[in-house]
């Protein structure tokens, strides 16, 4: 598999590669900052471009005409992906005004909502069988080890992977595209047709190969799914063995990091995730722990 986009470490601000505005925010920021009236698309009024001048202080190529628009709903949720636990809506809530105010965690695409201290064994793609995939998943909960799973959506059709049968043993499932494509090759319909059935629904969702652009984010914001990348590669489609593959990760995988694997090579063994977190723990490292099942859409929690 190619490597990700360069690493990019970048917490998504608010940046559109526009210069960001200079304008200072209306009168009526510090009445609505402090009111955090609802808006949504349709309204007009002070708010309304009190909103846009703080969207616009924070970067986005965004005019104060204090009417609600298509634009202003495109940049509320390229905002809203950009921070932890708010919901990407598109419509403004007080969670995005105490966001906009500088409350709350940025999101960086790469550690995803991982919570900086566990690390997270994410998985891409099609297992080899559904009896490897489900023989997996028992002993990584036997092992008391949640997975992160991103499987394509054409591996769901071949019946190769279960999301329910993830679910229910504790592992969360996101999504991987419909045909494992390249994203940031297509325009944002051909983005939005491959994040529909049968890809997988969720509240994040990793890009084949890694490869983004701000087409690519905006149509996952658009279906309300943050991205979610990697920090680690193992590059275990290069042909490595289970026992490399444990070294690597045992030896340099760090507090917080989002280790990438694949459900059809090497390191998804249940020895091998065994292994894993035998070394870490050595380290004074910790997996992220299976706690049980988890509903569709449930979010990271270790």
């Amino acid at each position: 598999m190619v490597a990700a986009l360069a690493a990019v470490a970048l917490t998504l601000g608010g940046l559109t590669g526009a210069a960001p505005a200079t304008a200072a925010p209306g009168p009526g920021v510090a009445g609505c900052r402090a009111d955090r009236p609802a808006l949504q698309a349709g309204d007009e009024g002070g708010c309304v471009q009190a909103l846009q001048a703080l969207l616009a202080d924070a970067g986005y190529d965004l005019a104060p005409s204090g009417r609600f628009d298509d634009d202003t709903r495109a940049a509320v949720r390229r905002f809203q992906a950009s921070r932890q636990r708010v919901a990407i809506t598109g419509r403004v809530t007080p969670d995005t005004w105490a966001a906009l105010a500088g409350e709350g965690v940025p999101y960086s695409v790469e550690r995803g909502p991982g919570d900086g201290v566990h690390v997270v064994l994410t998985f891409d793609d099609c297992p080899a069988s559904r009896a490897s995939f489900e023989k997996t998943l028992l002993g990584a909960e036997r092992a008391g080890i949640r997975l992160v799973l991103f499987p394509y959506g054409e591996c769901v059709t071949r019946g190769t992977f279960d999301a329910r049968f993830a679910r229910a043993h504790g592992h969360l499932v996101y999504g991987h595209s419909a045909s494992h494509v390249h994203l940031d090759a297509l325009p944002r319909a051909g983005v939005l047709a491959e994040l529909a059935a049968p890809a997988v629904q969720g509240g994040y969702g990793r890009p084949p190969y890694g490869s983004w652009n701000w087409t690519v984010l905006d149509a996952h914001a658009e279906r309300g799914m943050r991205l979610w990348t990697w920090t680690f590669d193992t590059l275990d489609w290069t042909g490595r063995s289970r026992a490399d593959l444990v070294e690597d990760v045992v030896t340099h995988a760090k507090a917080g990091d989002t280790v990438l694997l694949h459900l059809q090579y090497a390191g998804f063994d249940a020895a091998a995730l065994t292994a894993m977190r035998d070394g870490l723990a050595d380290r004074g490292l910790a997996l992220c722990r299976n706690s049980g099942p988890v509903a569709a859409e449930a979010d990271l929690a270790c």
